[in-house]
C-alpha cells in the first residue's frame, strides 16, 4: 500500500498551546479554596476588588492570565535557584516543599518562596563582604547586621520597567503587605524580596525588609473585613453591589476592576478622564513607567524618542483611542491620514497628470500623555 502522505492539519495552533499550558498549570502547585481565605499577594489590594473576586472565583483566570501565572512560576524558581547558589544551598522550604502559612486569628494565608538560613549570611558580612540592598522607600543601604532568627524570601518578576520603576520608587503598598504577612505568620524578623526581570535575568533588585507589627497588624484586619464582608453577602445579609466594602483607588487594579461600573470612585475618574477605556490589569505597572520616564525625559535627551515611540506602539497594541491609568495619566491616539507625496520625476515631464502621480501615505497616530491635574 502507498504510504500516506503528509496531512494538512497543524501540529501546533496556538489554541493547542494554550490548551497545553492549561493542562501544565493544572498540574503545577495549587493552593484550593481562594474564595475561602485571603492571600498575602491580594490583602493589600482594593478591599472592594479582592471581595469581588472572592465571590466570583470563577472569573479568576483566562488562557493569558494562567500564562502569565505560569510564566511567573518558571521564572521565580530561576531566581530562587540563583539566590541557592550565592548563599551555598542554605535556602529552606523551597519548590514543591514551600510551606504554606495560616494566621491564627485572621483569614489569611500566605507561601513564601524560601526560608533565608540566618548563618549564611552571618557567613557572608563575616568574611568583610558588604551587601547593598534597596529599602522599602527607594534609598539603598549596606546590611552590617542582621535581626535574630532566619529571614523570609519572596520572589517577584515583571518586566524592566516594573524593575525600573522599583528601583525608582520602592515597593508598592501591594508586595510590602505581602512580605509583612509573611513575615509575621513565620515569626521573622526580616526578610529579602528579590525583584527580577522577565527581560533579563541579570536585571533585578534585592530589598532588605524588616518586620513591621502596625502593619501586619492592618493587613490581618484588612483580610477580617474582606471575608466578614464576603459571608454576609453569600448568607444574603449584605446587597451584593451596595454591600461591598469602600473603594480603594490608590491600591486596585482600578481600570481593570470588575465592579468598576458600581464604582463611585472609578465613575468620578472616568468622567474627569473623558473615557471608558481601559488598560489590562497586567500592563498597568508598565504603563505608568513608561509615561513617567516619558514625562520626565527631556526631548533632547537621547533616548527621548525611544520612549515616545515604544509607549505609542504599546497603546496601538490595545487599539486605545484614549485610556486612563489610575494614577490619571491620561493616554490619547490622535489617528491622521498618511503624509501625501508627489513623484517629482513623473511631474517634471508631465505636469498635466499631477493627480495621478499623487501618492498618499499610510495612516498614523500622534501619541499625547496629559498628566493628573
Amino acid at each position: 500500500m502507498p504510504e500516506k502522505g503528509p496531512t494538512s492539519a497543524p501540529l501546533l495552533s496556538v489554541e493547542k498551546l494554550h490548551l497545553a499550558l492549561l493542562d501544565r498549570h493544572a498540574a503545577a502547585k495549587l493552593f484550593p479554596d481562594r474564595d475561602k481565605y485571603v492571600g498575602a499577594s491580594e490583602v493589600g489590594s482594593c478591599l472592594r476588588y479582592v471581595a469581588w473576586r472572592k465571590l466570583h472565583p470563577e472569573h479568576q483566570f483566562d488562557a493569558k492570565a494562567a500564562g502569565r501565572m505560569r510564566a511567573g512560576q518558571v521564572l521565580e524558581n530561576e531566581f530562587v535557584q540563583l539566590v541557592r547558589m550565592v548563599l551555598g544551598g542554605l535556602v529552606r522550604e523551597t519548590g514543591q516543599f514551600q510551606a504554606e502559612q495560616t494566621v491564627e486569628d485572621a483569614p489569611l494565608r500566605c507561601h513564601p518562596d524560601g526560608r533565608l538560613m540566618r548563618e549564611a549570611f552571618a557567613q557572608v558580612l563575616a568574611s568583610g563582604l558588604r551587601i547593598v540592598v534597596l529599602k522599602r522607600d527607594g534609598t539603598r543601604a549596606y546590611i552590617d547586621d542582621l535581626p535574630p532568627g532566619d529571614g523570609v524570601l519572596e520572589i517577584k518578576t515583571g518586566s524592566a520597567w516594573v524593575v525600573k520603576s522599583l528601583s525608582k520608587s520602592g515597593l508598592s503598598p501591594q508586595y510590602h503587605a505581602q512580605t509583612q504577612v509573611e513575615l509575621g505568620s513565620s515569626n521573622a524578623l526580616w526578610g529579602i524580596l528579590l525583584m527580577g526581570s522577565r527581560d533579563n535575568l541579570a536585571d533585578m533588585e534585592v530589598v532588605f525588609l524588616e518586620f513591621d507589627p502596625e502593619e501586619y497588624a492592618g493587613m490581618k484586619a484588612r483580610a477580617r473585613i474582606i471575608m466578614d464582608t464576603v459571608d454576609k453577602i453569600r448568607e444574603g445579609i449584605l446587597d451584593p453591589v451596595l454591600g461591598l466594602p469602600e473603594p480603594e483607588v490608590e491600591r486596585g487594579w482600578c481600570s481593570s476592576c470588575p465592579c468598576a461600573d458600581s464604582c463611585p470612585a472609578i465613575i468620578e475618574q472616568q468622567a474627569k478622564a473623558g473615557t471608558k477605556n481601559l488598560i489590562p490589569p497586567d500592563q498597568i505597572a508598565e504603563f505608568e513607567a513608561m509615561v513617567e520616564e516619558y514625562l520626565e525625559t527631556q526631548p533632547a535627551a537621547d533616548r527621548y524618542a525611544d520612549v515616545k515611540d515604544l509607549l505609542k506602539k504599546r497603546a496601538e497594541a490595545l487599539e486605545l483611542a484614549a485610556a486612563a491609568l489610575p494614577s490619571g495619566t491620561l493616554i490619547k491616539l490622535s489617528p491622521r491620514k498618511g503624509r501625501t507625496t508627489y513623484d517629482a520625476a513623473v511631474l517634471k515631464k508631465w505636469p498635466e497628470v499631477e493627480k495621478a502621480a499623487r501618492r498618499q501615505g499610510d495612516p498614523y497616530n500622534i501619541l499625547n500623555v496629559e498628566p493628573p491635574k
